[in-house]
């Protein structure tokens, strides 16, 4: 049983933009095991906003993912118990664009949301990077959170909430 197991799962290592990571495959299954920048970068946009939805929700946020699109700029809403059932406690805007890095003008429409509403928590999150430019003029309010900070905060989570985020995605 063991022997066949290991058969059927390959450890790949895999170097992208000077990053190692090692990816376990289900040769038989066809699926990623575990989280790395490839496959945070390898979904589309509406996947990419069902990963950013479902990681507040492992966070124990209710998450809305918005379908007016808001004028392109809400993507999702957070709802906390504790904060409100009806009054969102967070809007979040998805960008799983990778080779174009985000600039402060994408930032400027979320911006002016954040002065009109007093929403706790917002955050633009890209698979990608933000240039310099939009770090360095970025509201305090207003979180940034690049695809390696992604990362970063899905690997915190405890391994059955990881798996149950990957579940929701491939």
């Amino acid at each position: 049983m063991l022997q066949s197991l290991r058969k059927s799962i390959q450890e790949v290592f895999v170097v992208t933009n000077g990053y190692s990571v090692s990816h376990f495959i289900d040769k038989e299954a066809g699926y990623v095991s575990s989280w790395s920048m490839d496959l945070i970068r390898s979904l589309d946009q509406e996947h990419f906003k069902q990963l950013c939805a479902g990681y507040f929700e492992e966070k124990c946020y209710r998450a809305k993912l918005s379908t007016q699109h808001d004028q392109n700029v809400i993507d999702i809403w957070l709802f906390k118990e504790s904060y409100s059932s009806a009054n969102p406690f967070g809007i979040i805007q998805c960008w799983g664009t990778k080779a174009i890095p985000v600039e402060s003008n994408d930032l400027k429409s979320l911006s002016k949301i954040i002065k009109i509403n007093k929403i706790p928590l917002t955050a633009f999150i890209t698979a990608g990077k933000f240039s310099k430019q939009a770090a360095d003029n970025n509201s305090k309010r207003l979180k940034l959170i690049d695809g390696e900070k992604l990362l970063t905060l899905i690997q915190a989570l405890p391994e059955i909430r990881k798996q149950r985020l990957l579940k929701k995605i491939i």
